[in-house]
């Protein structure tokens, strides 16, 4: 009924005695790894019989419970004895005053259909309108759904492409000149250039293709054949951090755990949550004497220290990072409760970390922010998943651009793969190669990069069957040109992106393929 746990676990000792109990829990919880004399007894027999004088024996034995499981004898199999020496936080890097530059990804898992997001309209070569509305049959959308672009100055097939008419953001911001797409790109080892070169299976492929949790860690960690690959984000942030003199960065996610966060060395990422911000440890004042008690020296054993700083750091940064959400101003009205949807949420929360870390000299940001509800087997009604992108995408750049940082901030818009070219009668099915965006006020905008096919039809070169096309333009392509904006050494490219070496340098972007000169500059 208190939303608490019931106790299975009784102490058959002497309740009145902190030393008792903790020496019975002990033995049950770490294998006699707490010693006699230790600092973790000494501590949690003092936090029971404090917590017995004011409340009653049940209590008392819920709270040295709590005590004991954030003790590094309970995570740690070897002995946590004390060094002598105070554990102290780690240094952070100081800034040189170099303008902040930030990636927030856009991450939509699931599969998105980025050939109704993306459109042959009209001008097109090879009667691609055409094909595109008997290739696509139900699932095409006509010229009324659609929102004209310039492609005219691309090297496209089509001199005007659509844009899905929910998607209002992505044409205003394309005909700003802040927006560029990407088309047909997605996972590669190495260039694969057409069917018969396919089938011959003398090209390494990406694994299991078309399965959402494998393409969703490739997308995510751009090392496609490396199934424990660090995330590309976490990869940019260690690169960046590295650099002499180090940059200061920092990373975090929006939506619980990201596997294109995972693995950061030099640089761990933060947690954040659509409706509840930051997650700090429940009920952390009743036990955070405690935890400093316990953890605030360093031990003689690799196992336990490790988790000593671990548990030391999270709850610092857990504090550091509510305090900056906290500090942070918003230059127009708060859009996340206003537009009420986990998107919108979580792009509020990037522009609030995005105010407190230029005014606290980060030089690097990296966050994620995600969408799901794009695997459309069974319709293609995508107008609310367009919608909530455009709405919540519209309120956050208008955010930053009152901010004065719309220059120091990329978004990547990118799901896993693309659908079928052709329906299987109510909505599409898993793809390959799709279409992807990039925007930002360094962006050089107002193109189409890549190549979108010039024939859609299953006779194309590309095509493998069911309207699935391999992609013109891998990961590596995208991920190296913004490796580059970030001032990530030419040296740390080959561990950033360790398949870029299989691609011609003509196969990849550099920074000035997409972004303007020196934007931002550095003062």
């Amino acid at each position: 009924a208190d939303g608490q746990l019931a106790l299975a676990l009784q102490p058959s000792t002497d309740a009145s005695s902190g030393a008792a109990v903790v020496d019975e829990l002990a033995e049950v919880l770490t294998g006699g790894r707490v010693l006699a004399g230790g600092v973790t007894r000494a501590v949690a027999a003092a936090e029971y019989e404090a917590k017995l004088a004011a409340t009653d024996a049940d209590t008392a034995l819920r709270h040295v419970l709590k005590v004991l499981s954030a003790a590094p004898e309970f995570h740690a199999s070897t002995l946590a004895v004390p060094t002598g020496e105070a554990r102290t936080a780690a240094a952070g890097v100081p800034s040189q005053g170099r303008s902040l530059r930030a990636v927030v990804l856009l991450w939509l898992p699931g599969g998105v259909d980025s050939y109704s997001m993306l459109v042959p309209y009209d001008g097109c070569s090879n009667n691609l309108r055409t094909q595109y509305e008997q290739v696509r049959t139900n699932v095409a959308f006509n010229l009324t759904r659609l929102l004209p672009i310039d492609a005219s100055a691309s090297s496209q097939p089509c001199a005007r492409f659509g844009v899905h008419d929910q998607l209002p953001v992505l044409r205003d911001m394309y005909i700003d000149g802040d927006l560029a797409f990407v088309a047909n790109i997605g996972a590669l080892v190495e260039p694969i250039p057409n069917r018969s070169e396919y089938e011959t299976g003398l090209y390494r492929r990406p694994p299991s293709l078309f399965a959402h949790n494998t393409q969703q860690r490739v997308a995510e960690t751009v090392h496609a054949q490396e199934s424990g690959a660090n995330g590309i984000m976490s990869r940019l942030a260690d690169a960046v951090a590295s650099t002499s003199p180090p940059h200061r960065a920092t990373a975090a996610s929006m939506n619980g755990a990201a596997t294109s966060m995972r693995g950061g060395v030099e640089v761990g990422y933060d947690i954040l949550t659509p409706y509840g911000g930051v997650r700090q440890l429940v009920q952390l004042d009743a036990v955070r004497a405690a935890l400093d008690s316990l953890n605030g020296g360093r031990t003689r054993a690799l196992f336990s220290d490790t988790y000593g700083d671990a548990a030391n750091e999270a709850v610092v940064r857990a504090e550091a990072l509510g305090a900056a959400l906290d500090e942070s101003v918003l230059e127009l009205p708060p859009f996340g409760s206003a537009l009420d949807t986990s998107l919108a949420r979580q792009l509020e929360n990037a522009a609030r970390l995005l105010d407190y870390h230029d005014r606290n000299g980060t030089e690097r940001a990296f966050m994620v922010a995600s969408r799901g509800g794009w695997d459309t087997h069974a319709t293609n009604v995508l107008d609310p998943m367009f919608t909530d992108v455009s709405s919540s995408l519209a309120a956050f750049v208008a955010e930053v651009k009152a901010q004065g940082l719309w220059d120091n901030v990329l978004i990547v818009g990118a799901s896993e793969f693309g659908r079928t070219l052709t329906s299987n009668g109510i909505g599409t099915d898993h793809a390959w190669g799709g279409n992807i965006f990039l925007a930002g006020g360094a962006v050089r905008g107002g193109r189409v990069l890549g190549k979108f096919p010039d024939d859609l039809t299953d006779s194309g070169p590309l095509a493998l069957g069911r309207g699935r096309l391999i992609p013109t333009t891998s990961w590596e392509a995208l991920w190296h040109g913004v490796a580059q904006w970030l001032d990530v050494d030419a040296a740390d490219v080959a561990t950033v992106l360790p398949n870029a070496a299989n691609f011609d340098a003509s196969q990849l972007f550099t920074a000035a393929d997409l972004f303007e000169p020196d934007t931002p500059p550095d003062p």
